[in-house]
């Protein structure tokens, strides 16, 4: 399987691209750690409709996650996974878990 964009790297926070091998691990410009696309849609999801989520948002989708059955540490990753917050295991199990 041929793999899309391995020769470059992406800067969130800049937005823009740069040639693997012409940088290291951060950009140039700001300092931030640049990523890959390895497949097409995996970029279209990470890069081209990119929401910006809000840390009440990311609650409330765990709380979703838990609700429906999911366990605590898989629901961490997945909120972590999509929205880039990482939260607080203990603070958000007694949040779950009051009524």
């Amino acid at each position: 399987m041929k793999k899309f964009y391995e020769h470059l790297r992406y800067c969130p926070k800049c937005g823009k691209w740069y040639k693997a091998e012409d940088v290291l691990d951060l950009c140039p410009k700001c300092g931030c750690p640049l990523r890959t696309a390895p497949r097409y849609q995996r970029f279209k999801r990470r890069y081209i409709n990119t929401k910006k989520w809000s840390l009440a948002e990311a609650v409330e989708m765990f709380k979703r996650y838990v609700n429906d059955g999911c366990d605590v540490e898989e629901a961490l990753e997945l909120v972590e996974a999509r929205t880039g917050f990482k939260l607080n295991p203990p603070l958000l199990e007694v949040e779950v878990r009051s009524p």
